[in-house]
């Protein structure tokens, strides 16, 4: 069946978005005896089929379908034979021992892990193969020991077996001396565990701390499993949206890692403009019509339709689609398309560059962008005749205070550091910015030799940093964000990343791309658009966006530059003394 399901994606029988296929033809490849060969594997039908079995014993617990039997879907044996079915030459050791499953709401995942979770912990077990169970809060770890624990209760010959014993918060194998606990990140150290197997439920909001430490504790298990399962995210940032991105670049074959099974359904970003047609949904639903209901689906999508809220939560649970749907003005995977991490700075000298810097409010996020252009040869055909076409190459730059608010923020300490430790952000001593760091790092690019032809700051904030610059005699211009100056500037940016033929690279910032992944917007009655953060009160920046328009603006021509001053006549003559 599994070998069936693969072959009907990979053929185009069955709907399926382009990272199925892909994950589908990288499994029928994995099958291949010339791969097999090179790479030192086997397929176990054994132990495969062993894996379906066992999980088909235990029984739903809950719904109409409460004290059935299990039954598994083609798209679940699909997984779980790529899970036990591949083994190593050498030892007989399973291949598979990272899992990233990407399925959307109401799909079985938490279902099926508890049945995975099951198997490791009796059959597959030796003594003290503990079982962990991770997620952003306590309570959400629940969803997978209770399912575990009322499988149990309904399997009592399973249950006397192994001495199967639980209580609220865990449960423990007496016959292989097995821990099943739950942990959340929240305000505790989790140091000092062992886990055989971890089960990260709602993974797209996991926390870095309690993955990292996870990650490192399993290394020393060859037989480990990690299984991290969820569906999309509302925030295209944090360890769930990093290890969506080394999924695919596995799928699509930019790296090579036989130990990552990848399942991500989704839907393609052509499919969009069709989101609430049943052949669109069915490629994101591989359970539409068994553990989802059709008629409800449907009813659901068609309700959406005429509620903007109702329909950036159905593109996120029910398409999949990362963060908050249509009104996104750059999609993270347009934008993460346009990533060339090599790019360097330096590699723009020769070429005319804008600067955009939005200060924002002294303990919040700084941000510098700057932007270069580079004619391409090609000449674009415009209502005012034919133009040369151009690159754009942007680059960011982001402070904040190492005391400033973000430190007490549970959402974003965690990726403020790893951004830190990536050298995208820069954190400046004490609580308030004094712009200190912003300014040398701004005039490197002129000593560099970068032919910066404007430096542009929002007028909100231009007051001293503005005369700073002007007594320093470099091109400087306030800009005042409304929608008149918005919206052209960011209707160019829209064009060069979401086009089919991208204009716009940038050399893969974390800040900057979660900071364009924050922006919603829409046009007004007269066809302007403004972007703007989701909420007024949101963590969610768009510091760099803003920055990287204005540079955009002062290139369109869209804003007064005016000439450095030459120096202050009246200063150099100085006083007659009489």
């Amino acid at each position: 069946m599994a070998l069936r399901y693969a072959r009907a994606v990979a053929d185009g029988q069955v709907p399926a978005c382009r990272l199925i296929i892909l994950a589908c033809e990288r499994y029928l490849r994995m099958l291949s005896r010339s791969f097999q060969d090179a790479e030192g594997i086997y397929f176990s039908a054994e132990d495969a089929i062993e894996a379906c079995a066992f999980i088909e014993t235990l029984h739903h617990v809950k719904g109409t379908l409460a004290g059935e039997h299990f039954r598994i879907e083609p798209y679940q044996m699909w997984m779980v034979c790529a899970i036990y079915g591949f083994r190593w030459d050498a030892d007989g050791l399973r291949v598979v021992n990272d899992v990233y499953a990407e399925l959307p709401r109401k799909h079985g995942k938490s279902l099926l892990a508890s049945g995975i979770g099951l198997y490791e912990t009796t059959v597959l077990a030796n003594q003290g193969d503990d079982l962990y169970i991770i997620a952003p809060k306590f309570d959400q770890g629940l969803k997978i020991l209770e399912p575990y624990q009322k499988m149990v209760a309904h399997n009592r010959p399973l249950e006397q077996m192994f001495g199967i014993q639980s209580t609220k918060k865990a449960s423990y194998v007496e016959r292989t001396d097995t821990q099943v606990v739950v942990l959340s990140s929240i305000g505790e150290k989790q140091d000092g565990h062992d886990p055989k197997t971890v089960i990260g439920d709602e993974f797209h909001a996991i926390p870095a701390d309690i993955y990292n430490v996870m990650q490192s504790a399993q290394r020393a298990r060859p037989e480990s499993l990690f299984l991290k399962i969820g569906s999309a995210g509302r925030h295209t940032f944090g360890t769930g949206w990093d290890e969506r991105r080394a999924a695919i670049d596995t799928l699509e074959g930019r790296t090579s890692r036989l130990n990552l099974f990848a399942a991500i359904y989704t839907v393609d970003p052509e499919d969009v403009r069709d989101w609430d047609k049943e052949h669109v949904i069915r490629k994101a639903s591989p359970g539409l019509g068994v553990s989802v209901d059709l008629r409800k689906t449907m009813q659901d999508a068609q309700a959406a339709k005429a509620n903007p809220a109702k329909k950036s939560e159905f593109l996120r649970t029910a398409l999949n689609l990362w963060g908050f749907g249509e009104n996104v003005l750059f999609p993270p995977e347009k934008w993460e398309q346009a990533s060339r991490p090599s790019m360097r700075i330096e590699h723009c000298l020769g070429l005319r560059g804008w600067v955009g810097l939005d200060l924002a409010s002294r303990n919040d996020m700084v941000a510098m962008v700057a932007l270069f252009e580079r004619e391409t040869g090609d000449l674009v055909k415009t209502e005012d005749g034919f133009i040369a076409d151009t690159d754009l190459y942007a680059f960011g730059r982001f402070y904040v205070p190492q005391l400033g608010p973000w430190v007490e923020d549970e959402d974003l300490a965690g990726p403020y550091q790893a951004w830190r430790e990536k050298g995208w952000l820069t954190v400046t001593p004490g609580s308030r910015h004094n712009y200190a760091q912003l300014r040398r790092d701004l005039f490197a690019l002129f000593d560099a030799g970068h032919d910066i032809q404007a430096v542009v700051i929002d007028d909100q904030q231009a007051n001293e940093f503005f005369a700073a610059l002007q007594e320093a005699n470099k091109p400087v211009v306030a800009y005042r964000k409304n929608a008149s100056n918005h919206s052209d500037p960011t209707k160019d940016l829209m064009a060069r990343v979401n086009g089919e033929e991208q204009s716009l690279f940038h050399d893969g910032n974390g800040v900057l791309a979660w900071n364009m992944a924050n922006v919603i917007g829409g046009t007004d009655t007269a066809d302007r658009i403004l972007g703007k953060k989701p909420a007024p009160n949101s963590t969610q920046k768009i510091d760099g966006f803003d920055a990287l328009v204005q540079a955009n603006a002062a290139r369109l021509q869209m804003v007064e530059i005016k000439q450095p001053r030459g120096p202050n006549p009246m200063a150099q003559r100085g006083m007659r003394i009489l």
